[in-house]
C-alpha cells in the first residue's frame, strides 16, 4: 500500500522547490504551480461544504429537517419517528432509518413512497382527502421568481377542484429530475421540476390550509458523515419495519395498497 502524502499551506514553497528541481523545460513550471494552487484550493473547499439546511412542517408528516448537500439529500422526520437518505450515486435506492430501533431499509424508491404514501393515509382524519394529493395535468401558471426566507424560489399557482393551490419551488438548490420526483411523491406534491418549500392551499371556502411551512432555512457546515450509513443497524427487508409509531396500523394500510 502506497502511503498518503499530505501537503498543508506551510510546506506549499518547499513542494513547489521540488517540482523546480525535477522539471529540466522550465516552460511548464507556470502550469504545474497552477495545479498545485489549484488541488490544495479544491481539498479545503471539500473540507468545508455548505449545506441548506431546511426545517418544515408538513400537514400530515409534521416537522422534517432536510440538509441538502452536493451529494444527496438526508431528512429527519420527527412524528414518524425516521430518517431517509437520498444519495446521488444511488438514484434508484432510498435509505430509511429508525433509530430508536436500530434498523434499516435499503431498497427502491417505489417501497419507499408505499410507505409515505401509508404514513399519510394513516395521518388523515378522512380518506376522502386523498384525492387533494392526486396530481394529473393541470395547468400551472408560468413561474414567477419570488425570495423566501432569504431563498430564491419559483412561485406557481393553479385552481384543482375548484380550490386554489400556491407552490415555491427552490430555485438554490439543483437536483437531477429522478430526485425531484422522488422528494415530491413523498410529500404528495406536484413535481414542478425542484423542491417544494412551502405549498398552501385555499379551499372553495377560502379558508387556507399550510399543506407545507417552511419554518426556517439556512447555510451551514455539512454534519460529519450526514450521507454515510450509520453502524450497527440491522437492515430488514420489510420497509413498514422501520416505523417507530403505529406499526400495525401501517401495516395494515400497506395490504390494502397491495
Amino acid at each position: 500500500m502506497v502511503p498518503r502524502t499530505e501537503i498543508s499551506l506551510s510546506n506549499v514553497s518547499g513542494a513547489v522547490q521540488v517540482f523546480i528541481r525535477s522539471i529540466k523545460d522550465r516552460k511548464y513550471l507556470i502550469l504545474v504551480f497552477l495545479l498545485l494552487v489549484y488541488s490544495l484550493s479544491m481539498s479545503a473547499a471539500q473540507s468545508a461544504e455548505q449545506v441548506l439546511a431546511l426545517k418544515r412542517r408538513h400537514i400530515f408528516l409534521g416537522e422534517m429537517t432536510s440538509f441538502m448537500g452536493s451529494r444527496g439529500i438526508k431528512t429527519d422526520f420527527a412524528m414518524l419517528g425516521f430518517e431517509n437518505l437520498n444519495r446521488l450515486q444511488e438514484p434508484n435506492q432510498t435509505l430509511i432509518f429508525n433509530r430508536k430501533k436500530k434498523l434499516m431499509y435499503s431498497g427502491s424508491d417505489k417501497n419507499a413512497l408505499e410507505l409515505n404514501r401509508a404514513s399519510i393515509l394513516v395521518g388523515m382524519s378522512a380518506r376522502a382527502n386523498t384525492k387533494n394529493f392526486t396530481w394529473g395535468n393541470e395547468k400551472w401558471s408560468a413561474p414567477k421568481e419570488v425570495t423566501l426566507k432569504g431563498l430564491k424560489c419559483a412561485y406557481y399557482v393553479t385552481n384543482k377542484n375548484k380550490e386554489k393551490w400556491e407552490i415555491w419551488v427552490l430555485k438554490d438548490v439543483n437536483y437531477p429530475a429522478w430526485l425531484n420526483r422522488t422528494i415530491s411523491e413523498w410529500l404528495r406534491l406536484p413535481n414542478l421540476n425542484g423542491i417544494a418549500a412551502r405549498a398552501l392551499r385555499t379551499n372553495r371556502f377560502g379558508k387556507v390550509i399550510a399543506v407545507m411551512e417552511l419554518l426556517d432555512a439556512k447555510r451551514i457546515p455539512a454534519p460529519a458523515n450526514y450521507l454515510e450509513t450509520p453502524k450497527g443497524f440491522q437492515q430488514v427487508s420489510n420497509v413498514a419495519d422501520v416505523c417507530t409509531a403505529q406499526d400495525e396500523l401501517l401495516q395494515d394500510v400497506l395490504d390494502t395498497l397491495k
